[in-house]
């Protein structure tokens, strides 16, 4: 099993839904503008890990909640960014 992990706002809503890795990803989303209900009309959502704290940033989220006793049992972890297009 494998980590996706992004810090994610609202605005990056279209792009993270692209991305939604296949089902042999655990997916945990970093809400730094705390808004997460406006997530639920996707499908996928109730699958993910949601995390909100206001105005972090992912290297903040990332120290909170990947502590290395956490994810050891994860074959990789993705630690992406909202921002990159594909």
């Amino acid at each position: 099993m494998n980590l996706f992990a992004i810090a994610v706002g609202i605005k990056q809503k279209k792009n993270v839904n692209k991305m939604f890795p296949s089902s042999d990803f655990v997916i945990m989303f970093f809400h730094y503008d705390g808004v997460v209900d406006e997530w639920n009309d996707l499908e996928w959502n109730h699958q993910a890990i949601h995390v909100s704290a206001i105005n972090q940033t992912k290297w903040w989220f990332a120290k909170h909640f990947l502590h290395p006793d956490m994810v050891a049992e994860y074959n990789y972890v993705f630690l992406w960014d909202e921002d990159i297009l594909f």
